[in-house]
């Protein structure tokens, strides 16, 4: 596997790992946090894939 490939799985799995937050202000805030790593990852796809959750 290269970097980038990595790097997207990585970023995949920590989304999931979003929706174990119990309270609805710490899903916010890691929804946010991820958002932030996305849109700045430099992989295009996960860039995109991030925009539908822009606010």
């Amino acid at each position: 596997m290269n970097l980038k490939t990595v790097r997207a799985m990585q970023i995949r799995e920590n989304f999931q790992e979003i929706y174990k937050e119990s309270e609805k202000e710490e899903f916010e805030r890691s929804l946010k946090k991820w958002y932030f790593w996305a849109t700045h990852s430099q992989i295009q796809p996960i860039k995109e894939a991030a925009c539908c959750f822009a606010d």
